[in-house]
Formats: structure tokens, C-alpha cells, sequence
């Protein structure tokens, strides 16, 4: 199995994490200006959006004014008084799904950004087993959505409000009836090929994940459902093997 070494590491700077800790400790209000949006809010309160991946955040972003990159878990994009304080919005996906539409984009695109930079160009020809792997390891990158949306606190343990993939057609509406003044309607920005439904969708991720072993893949599968077994809690049901 293939094995990448980490080339390039992006830490984060001495004086942010200085910065970060202190208002925590002083309890002020901290928040990456990156998941702000520059235009709009809901009753007067600011609308932060957590990008959890692969499930149109683009496309989201766009809509509601967000401008910065912000895959981010919640609980890194704010500290608990800005999370109480402000309007939060993200959204969920089946993480089977999710984890295919990843793969699908790192490896079988002509993606070409921070992994490749990180691991090299091996990295493209990650099997799917090879690849969850090394993803796992990167929480910004893979995490269950609870764990993704999810924040400490008693009162307010999730976003203000959560879109689910599953129902995309309806969010202008939501978003419209949630966020003052919005304008416009919701783009679709790296949109994935559309896979069937049910045992087809499962045999085509067979066909497309550089697997040739069926027992292995099958594997494969039951470490996805351990992984992201915290998800039960949206509903979304454990993928069958082939």
C-alpha cells in the first residue's frame, strides 16, 4: 500500500495563536474574518458560515458574501461568546457521499492545489483505501459532519442553521425566509457528476476507486461507517457493502 511523506507543512503563526489565546482568556469576542459575511446578517446579529467541505460551500459562500476560505471546524473559526452571540449557518451531507465527492475531487480531477503540495504528485494516484488513510489524518478535510458543525457548548451545540445536501433545491427559500435582505440565488460551484442512488452508486464508487479486490473494498466500507458513525445523529444510515 501506498505510503506519502508529508513535504510541506503549514503551521499556524506563533503571533496568531498568541492573539487567539489572549481574547479567549479575556473573553472577548474572536472570529476569522474569513467566514464573515461582508454584507449581510439576521436581526441585527452577523451571519458566520462554517464551510464544512464538499457540500456546496462554494456555492453558499458566494450567495451570502462570504470571500475567505474557511475550512474550518466550528470550534476553530470562533470562540464560544461569537458563537452564542452571531448567526450560524452550515451544512451536512451524507458522508459516504461526501467522502466519494472528495476523492472524486482530489484525486480524479485536475485538482492540483495543497495536497499535491503537501505530498507531491504521488498523491493523484492514491487508491481509494490509500487515500482515506492519509485524509483521515486531516480533520479539515475529512471529519464527520457533527464533529465538523459540532461546538462545546451546553446551550447552543449546533449552527443557528444547518442545510442538508439532500434537500438543496429548497435552500433559496430557506436562506431567503433565514437571512435579512438577501439577494439573488444559490450558483453551483464544483458540482460533482451526479452518481445513482442505492447499490449502483456503491458499484460505481467500486469501479472509479482503483480497487480491484472486492473484499478489500468491502473493508474499505466498513471503516467508513466506523468513521462516520457520529453522523447517525442527522439521520444519514450506515452504506451497504457490495
Amino acid at each position: 500500500m501506498k505510503k506519502l511523506r508529508l513535504i510541506r507543512s503549514k503551521r499556524e503563526p506563533l503571533r496568531s495563536i498568541l492573539v487567539r489565546k489572549s481574547k479567549d482568556l479575556l473573553g472577548l469576542e474572536r472570529v476569522k474574518k474569513e467566514a464573515i459575511s461582508s454584507l449581510y446578517s439576521k436581526d441585527g446579529r452577523r451571519i458566520i458560515f462554517i464551510h464544512n467541505p464538499k457540500v456546496a460551500g462554494s456555492s453558499l459562500k458566494d450567495l451570502i458574501k462570504v470571500k475567505g476560505q474557511t475550512h474550518a471546524l466550528a470550534r476553530e473559526v470562533c470562540n464560544k461568546r461569537a458563537w452564542k452571540k452571531h448567526y450560524i449557518i452550515s451544512a451536512i451531507r451524507h458522508p459516504f457521499k461526501r467522502f466519494v465527492s472528495s476523492y472524486k475531487y482530489h484525486i480524479l480531477s485536475d485538482y492540483n492545489g495543497g495536497m499535491i503540495d503537501n505530498y507531491g504528485k504521488e498523491f493523484k494516484e492514491l487508491n481509494a483505501i490509500e487515500y482515506f488513510d492519509l485524509i483521515k489524518n486531516h480533520k479539515r478535510n475529512s471529519s464527520s459532519n457533527f464533529d465538523f458543525i459540532m461546538y462545546p457548548s451546553k446551550s447552543k451545540p449546533f449552527p443557528d442553521l444547518i442545510l442538508r445536501y439532500e434537500d438543496i433545491s429548497g435552500w433559496d427559500n430557506i436562506l431567503h425566509e433565514n437571512i435579512d435582505g438577501l439577494q439573488g440565488k444559490l450558483p453551483h460551484k464544483n458540482k460533482s457528476k451526479s452518481m445513482l442512488d442505492s447499490d449502483d452508486e456503491i458499484k460505481h464508487f467500486f469501479d472509479i476507486s482503483r480497487i480491484k479486490n472486492i473484499n478489500l473494498f468491502n473493508s474499505l466500507i466498513d471503516e467508513l461507517n466506523k468513521f462516520y458513525k457520529d453522523d447517525t445523529i442527522f439521520g444519514y444510515k450506515k452504506v451497504e457493502k457490495i
